[in-house]
Formats: C-alpha cells, sequence, structure tokens
C-alpha cells in the first residue's frame, strides 16, 4: 500500500522553496538551499518552531549535517547564514499545538542520536542536545510523528537515518554478490536493490587501508575509518574485521571500498553469488 505526499512548490520555478504535507498528519516540512531563506522568511510559516536540519555534500557517501530546534526558524538560521559549510536545508513543524517546546527538543536528541550512529553522517553539531523526560504517551505520539519525518526524508533522497532492514524487506532484492578481502581467505556479501546496495551484517572487511587510500581522504576513506569504530565492527588479529550490522550504499565501488579499504572498482570486484557473473557484466545484459 503506497503513501501520498504533496509537494507545493512556493514559486514559479520548480526549484523554487518546497512545502510537504502528507494526508491526515498535523506535521509539514518546508524544503530548500540556503539561498531560499529570504523565500520562507516572507511566510508565517517561517517564524514558527520546529526541527531542522543542515546538510551539505548530499550527493557524496558522507553527508555534512547539522541538527537544531528553534522556536523561529528562520531567527535562528540567521546564526547558521554566516557558516558557508551547508547548501540545502529541511525544517518539520505542526500545525496548531500539536508538538510544544519539549517535543521539539525531544525530537532533536532523537534525531541527533540517529546522526550520531549513522556512518552516512558526518555530524557537526559542537554540543550534544539533552533528552527531555516525557511521559509515556508524548513519546508514543512523537514517535508516529518521527516515523512521519523519516518517510519526508526518505522520499526526498535525504533517507540517512533509515533502517537499511526495513529498506531490504520492502524491496525487491536483484541480486547476492560476494567480494574478495585482499590478501585473506574471507569475502563480504551484499545485496543488490533498485536503485542502492546492502553490505550485509557479518561481512568481513580489511582492517588497514592501502597508503593510497588513506592518502586520498576521500568519502570513501572517511565513511571506512567511521565504520572502523567498535559500533560497527567486531575486529580481529587476522586482518580483518567483521561487520556487525547492514550499511547502505549508492554504489557498489563505494561498498567495495569498504571492503578493500581501497579504492574499488566495484563492477568489476562484486561477483554474483549464483552465475559467478561480475556485476559489471550483468549491467552490460540489462
Amino acid at each position: 500500500m503506497g503513501r501520498s505526499l504533496k509537494i507545493y512548490v512556493t514559486e514559479d520555478s520548480p526549484r523554487s522553496l518546497k512545502k510537504i504535507t502528507q494526508f491526515n498528519w498535523s506535521g509539514y516540512a518546508f524544503y530548500g538551499t540556503r539561498e531560499q531563506i529570504k523565500s520562507l522568511s516572507k511566510r508565517e510559516e517561517g517564524q514558527s518552531s520546529g526541527v531542522y536540519f543542515l546538510f551539505s555534500d548530499l550527493k557524496s557517501e558522507t553527508v555534512n549535517m547539522y541538527v537544531g530546534e528553534s522556536e523561529n526558524f528562520v531567527n535562528r538560521l540567521q546564526n547558521h547564514i554566516q557558516k558557508d559549510w551547508w547548501t540545502h536545508f529541511i525544517v518539520f513543524q505542526s500545525e496548531g499545538s500539536f508538538l510544544n517546546k519539549a517535543h521539539i527538543r525531544y525530537l532533536e536528541y532523537v534525531f541527533w542520536d540517529k546522526a550520531n550512529n549513522s556512518p552516512e553522517i558526518n555530524l557537526l553539531n559542537s554540543q550534544s542536545p539533552k533528552k527531555p523526560n516525557l511521559s509515556e504517551d508524548d513519546i508514543s505520539d512523537l514517535k508516529v510523528f518521527e516515523e512521519n519525518m523519516l518517510f519526508v526524508l526518505e522520499a526526498l533522497s535525504l533517507g540517512f537515518f533509515s533502517s537499511n532492514q526495513d529498506i531490504a524487506s520492502s524491496s525487491t532484492v536483484e541480486g547476492t554478490y560476494t567480494c574478495k578481502v585482499p590478501n585473506s581467505d574471507q569475502h563480504a556479501t551484499m545485496i543488490k536493490l533498485a536503485d542502492r546496495y546492502i553490505l550485509k551484517s557479518g561481512s568481513c572487511l580489511k582492517s588497514t587501508p592501502r597508503e593510497s587510500f588513506e592518502k586520498s581522504k576521500n568519502g570513501y576513506f572517511e565513511r571506512w575509518k567511521k565504520i572502523m569504530n567498535p559500533d560497527y565492527v567486531e575486529h580481529t588479529d587476522q586482518g580483518y574485521s567483521i561487520l556487525k550490522k547492514d550499511l547502505e550504499f549508492t554504489s557498489s565501488s563505494a561498498a567495495g571500498a569498504i571492503v578493500r579499504a581501497a579504492s574499488t572498482n566495484g563492477p568489476l570486484s562484486w561477483i554474483n553469488k549464483e552465475t559467478g557473473s561480475t556485476l559489471k557484466d550483468e549491467l552490460a545484459n540489462d
């Protein structure tokens, strides 16, 4: 069963500030670029409270992000506008009085915690928000609001928080592939979905990066370094680490780089477990 989102483009250009609403949900979001803050400031909603996210490097394997909350979003953004690292923002607000100050701070904490624990996110908050004490029924209601926020973010290709298990279970698996860990007999397993790749829990990853990979300082290396944290892998003394949880990637080369700790040609490195064909051969025959 599908879900309906309404995206209202607030000006003539299709690239203008957008308002996103969902049927039977009191929440809504505004999504745009830093240049479109001026457009939002002219709207009444811009003066409202909400939970917001600032982004940059949306197309890279590791996105820069700041998570915050404010009683007046546009005024709060004036403190960020001097910082030139971010390019896009999204703010979530609510009609009426559904979200009070404690609710907003709770949602800020929830998403800060998700961001802080995501290998896809380079979190730029200098301070950690405190988790408010809320009643059990408030937390239950906010869980629904949180899930709707996640759905909107995923629909806008901003789903850096989403559960890979949920994505995999709701998507058709197009193939299962293996990639060899250099200088070992160990392998990693990856499944291919329609528009992404999932590196599976239990996969082995090389524990020491190739020198050229480390010197490159690119997004793949930074993500590999974050994944080498004990929260994500179990280290061994045999030159490889074992992945503890599924990880999502937008390309097979990105997943291969994490496995091999080196720049990797993903389509050539990943082998179909059933057919023995490379991913490159399969893509060429599609």
